[in-house]
């Protein structure tokens, strides 16, 4: 892309194809949401509002490999910390 915002638009879309989240719960997320599990695996870990449900419920959606290139890519990110 000829701007970096624009490649960071991309990575939250693609984020956004991958687990699902809308925009507002991927700007919501920080490093307390993400659990190892007892199957070794990493997991996003966030409650959630569904269109039909008032009440917050946990979800809990695998890091998949593309996931966590994202994640890694934006850690040391000042406004992604």
């Amino acid at each position: 892309f000829l701007t970096a915002r624009l490649g960071v638009i991309r990575d939250l879309f693609m984020f956004g194809v991958y687990t699902g989240y809308a925009f507002k719960d991927i700007m919501n997320l920080t490093p307390k949401h993400i659990f190892k599990k007892e199957d070794g695996r990493d997991y996003n870990v966030k409650k959630r509002i569904k269109t039909h449900n008032s009440v917050a419920q946990p979800c809990e959606e695998p890091i998949l490999p593309p996931v966590r290139r994202l994640i890694e890519k934006y850690s040391e990110d000042p406004k992604c910390i």
